[in-house]
């Protein structure tokens, strides 16, 4: 096989937002804890904050394979 230099995969391509994601998740769910006597918020409530409330970052509407469900916007979470 020769030598040739590829572009860099797409696992590779997704670290930044993923970990931008988990730790923006992770904040929100300390902030609802701080407000609501120590209970963590549920996951299915999570999820829908997160995609109802992410600003759309492709062509068209909805989810699709190259920006997922867009942008997290965390600012707009107001617990």
């Amino acid at each position: 096989m020769p030598n040739v230099k590829l572009p860099i995969p797409v696992f590779k391509r997704h670290l930044h937002g993923q970990s931008s994601v988990a730790g923006g998740l992770l904040l929100l769910q300390q902030h609802y804890k701080t407000k609501h006597s120590g209970t963590y918020m549920r996951a299915a409530t999570l999820k829908g904050l997160a995609i109802h409330t992410a600003k759309e970052a492709g062509d068209f509407d909805g989810p699709d394979y190259k920006f997922g469900w867009g942008l997290l916007m965390l600012k707009q979470q107001q617990y």
